[in-house]
């Protein structure tokens, strides 16, 4: 849904928006100085207790170096120009002004609630059932249940442009309500119309 004007000549058929799964393979992490300590208390080896959690079905079921755990982004901008374009905006602090308008706006603040309670639910209803059960396991349904576009926590904060945009190009739940990916685009089809 990006418009011509934005598509560079050999580029037409780059995909705009791609869909992750909501969980990720990291090295082991034991914490220390200068770590996350939220991450060394929550981070663990995950080790089979029987032979039968040798043979998971998860598709991201661990090795004996890495650990599991939730990812907050599953909608990411692969389109290079649109990328450039929407980091421009970012460096001219247009993250702050939306965040200013939203304040001003109880339809778009609605709105934006709705998104982020849709992407939440559209990561979890992506997991598979083994993934699901292991979130459960370490109580990290808030990862899920409270986070929204980009693991935003508050989502009358505009933490991530390109991860509004993506949302709202995609096809995912909520993706309509996301006022501020709208608001985004709207004002990248300002720019490019004026050039």
């Amino acid at each position: 849904n990006v418009p011509m004007l934005l598509l560079e000549d050999d580029d037409d058929d780059a995909p705009v928006v791609v869909q992750l799964y909501p969980m990720v393979l990291r090295n082991e992490h034991s914490g220390g100085k200068g770590s996350r300590k939220f991450k060394s208390r929550k981070r663990r080896r995950l080790e089979s207790n029987s032979a039968e959690d040798d043979t998971a079905t998860s598709t991201t079921a661990p090795d004996n170096n890495r650990v599991l755990e939730p990812f907050p982004t599953i909608y990411w901008l692969t389109h290079p120009k649109l990328h450039r374009l929407i980091s421009q905006l970012e460096l001219e602090g247009l993250g702050v002004q939306l965040e200013k308008k939203l304040e001003c706006d109880t339809d778009a603040k609605t709105r934006v609630i709705q998104a982020n309670v849709g992407y939440g639910q559209e990561r979890w209803d992506l997991l598979t059932e083994t993934d699901a059960a292991l979130i459960r396991e370490r109580q990290w349904n808030a990862a899920f249940t409270r986070r929204g576009v980009a693991g935003n926590g508050n989502p009358l904060a505009v933490k991530c442009l390109h991860a509004h945009v993506a949302h709202y190009l995609s096809d995912g739940k909520g993706s309509t309500d996301n006022v501020i990916g709208e608001w985004v685009m709207e004002e990248i089809y300002k720019r490019q119309e004026t050039k």
